[in-house]
């Protein structure tokens, strides 16, 4: 089948399983699994297993239900918030300009000696439920708190909207706009905020009425010098691009748009967030990018160098779903000259790094390089320069197999929650050089992680920020978004 029948029939099995019971929110959410490239929200394996489950559940007509979680900007997942960085200190450096000229910094420099990771407790907050249709869908620290971007479920549609907050959980809505291009789109609201120096930029993201569309507009882009005037950006460049990037990464030269996903990465590049330019990815087939980073010395994307995703016209699950490729990686110091690295891997059905994360030793990705990886076991890649990849063969990776992990970055120390190995209530993983993972001791945490029952917590999203993690989550399928604040210690 083609990729459009098989987003069809993904779309009424997700839609039939939300009900029209459900919220909108939740709804939009399901269908959006086939409108768009995977952000940062999602692990970076859950579109091949996506395409796999699928394949299955057609296959049966639908029997089987399908439990997938959608997923926005920089670090986590996507996400600037903050930028991941090879130093304590991850601010971006890029001065704004007309001319997209980047002078090419140093290769990025990294200790290969890790350091303690620092902390051995995490103790959660009492989670802080969004009301009035308000969602988070990205973050970043600003001043003495944050600033978010999301929107507003009215019930008939989605409007964009934009948030601050002291605290990272507890938000206040400083600015709601709504969109009507067409009856094909739902709505369109902020997906992802990054920092341009002294200022932020956030990008919109579409919700469609029906799946496997894009809408026929560029993404609205928007400015703020403070956090809570927000005005739309008027740029020809970006609107002639007319992609919807999967994240949106502030490095040390500008700002970084990169579309992933199943088809080849497209990635844009810009000094001052107005004006764009097409950057291109070395590759021997396809460049696939499942997952993208910016650091203190540039950013980082890795993937496949093969084939895309595809179904197979046959309805037969024993025929594999996944493109055929090699794991890749590709660095580059000012976003507009990238070169290829080295990867150590197998050319099979679905390989690639699919989540890569900065610790304080370099680099750690996690990905397919054997097709017994998509049970969910992963492979452990490390770097020290984002040039060069080894397969870390003594890495125990313990969260092997959680369902549905979330990760974050900063820089010096990784996380990864997930679902606690001997039952069902949450866990939580550090590293600081990616071999070496170490339990973290969890107080006042959610009783219950991705159980698959009515009061069990769905994981989406986390964001490692100065003194803990930010993490979102739904408790049940009719709860309106929740977020947490787990102070490390």
């Amino acid at each position: 089948m083609n990729e459009d029948r098989f987003q069809r029939d993904l779309h009424l099995v997700l839609r039939e399983i939300a009900g029209e019971g459900a919220p909108a929110s939740l709804r939009y959410r399901l269908a959006d699994v086939t409108v768009r490239a995977p952000l940062g929200h999602r692990p970076w394996f859950v579109v091949p297993l996506q395409l796999a489950t699928a394949t299955a559940a057609i296959v049966v007509v639908a029997l089987l239900a399908l439990m997938l979680v959608p997923g926005g900007i920089l670090g986590p997942a996507a996400t600037e918030s903050p930028t991941p960085s090879a130093s304590a200190s991850p601010t971006p450096s890029g001065q704004p300009s007309s001319t997209p000229s980047p002078s090419v910094s140093p290769a990025p420099t990294l200790s290969p000696t890790p350091g303690p990771v620092g902390w051995s407790n995490l103790t959660w907050s009492q989670g802080v439920v969004l009301t009035d249709g308000q969602f988070v869908q990205d973050l970043v620290p600003w001043g003495d708190g944050y600033v978010g971007v999301g929107g507003v479920d009215t019930g008939s549609g989605l409007d964009a909207a934009f948030f601050s907050s002291g605290d990272g959980i507890h938000w206040t809505l400083v600015k709601r706009q709504s969109s009507n291009h067409s009856e094909a789109v739902t709505g369109v609201v902020a997906g992802q905020v990054a920092r341009i120096g002294n200022r932020l930029l956030a990008v919109g993201e579409a919700f469609m009425n029906a799946p496997g569309q894009l809408p026929d507009f560029a993404p609205p882009l928007w400015e703020s010098d403070d956090g809570t005037t927000w005005t739309q950006v008027e740029s020809p460049t970006w609107d002639a691009a007319s992609t919807w990037p999967t994240w949106l990464l502030s490095g040390p030269h500008g700002v970084v748009a990169v579309r992933g996903g199943s088809k080849d990465a497209v990635v844009l590049h810009s000094l001052d967030g107005s004006t764009w330019t097409r950057a291109t990815l070395p590759t021997t087939e396809h460049a696939i990018a499942r997952d993208a980073i910016a650091y203190s010395s540039g950013f980082v994307i890795v993937g496949r160098d093969g084939q895309p995703d595809s179904l197979s016209e046959v309805s037969d699950p024993s025929i594999s779903p996944f493109g055929v490729g090699r794991p890749a990686a590709w660095i580059s110091a000012d976003g507009v000259r990238w070169s290829q690295a080295t990867v150590e891997g197998n050319e099979v059905a679905g390989a690639g790094l699919g989540k890569v994360l900065a610790v304080r030793t370099g680099f750690v990705a996690l990905g397919v390089n054997s097709t017994a990886d998509h049970d969910g076991t992963m492979t452990s890649w490390t770097s020290v320069d984002g040039r060069t990849w080894s397969i870390a063969g003594d890495a125990a990776l313990p969260f092997a197999g959680t369902s549905d992990p979330v990760y974050t970055a900063d820089g010096d120390r990784a996380v990864v929650l997930g679902e606690a190995p001997e039952g069902s209530g949450p866990a939580a993983w550090t590293t600081s050089d990616g071999v070496a993972w170490a339990r973290l001791a969890l107080a006042d945490s959610p009783e219950a992680v991705g159980c698959g029952e009515s009061s069990c917590v769905r994981l989406q999203q986390a964001w490692l920020v100065p003194d803990g993690v930010v993490v979102m989550g739904t408790p049940g399928p009719v709860v309106p978004e929740t977020l947490w604040f787990a102070t490390g210690s």
